[in-house]
């Protein structure tokens, strides 16, 4: 938490925690706590939409059948990436990160691949199990 000592973290309000940061600025962390995960997930969701090369596809599906937004890069003609089947799914109001999907063919066969997220967590060390 990025609150100091002696600041409230109860669950104020956004706007009474704005209000009581004009005497106290350090209160104005609560907010930051409080929000920053979607924040950063929005700003990420956002700024991935305007990579050229990007296509938004609606009703992109993970391999736990969940439906969200789905992103996926088409490279330029002649690049590796002009045929890329690769579409990552993010959650539509949450902006989490779903999973994927890929379709690739490659002589006659066509293999499909799925994953999804079931959860996700910070740990301290590599390998440390959340």
């Amino acid at each position: 938490m990025t609150v100091g000592p002696g600041v409230s973290v109860a669950q104020d309000s956004d706007a009474s925690v704005i209000e009581r940061s004009w005497e106290k600025p350090e209160a104005f962390a609560v907010l930051l706590d409080r929000h920053a995960d979607s924040v950063h997930r929005y700003a990420a969701y956002e700024a991935l939409a305007t990579v050229p090369g990007i296509k938004v596809l609606p009703h992109q599906k993970d391999a736990n059948g969940r439906v969200g937004i789905g992103f996926q890069y088409v490279g330029p003609a002649g690049t590796p990436w002009a045929k890329c089947g690769t579409v990552l799914v993010f959650d539509a109001k949450t902006y989490r990160y779903l999973g994927m999907h890929d379709r690739r063919t490659a002589g006659g066969t066509t293999d499909e691949q799925r994953s999804y997220v079931a959860v996700n967590a910070l740990v301290d060390r590599v390998m440390q199990r959340p």
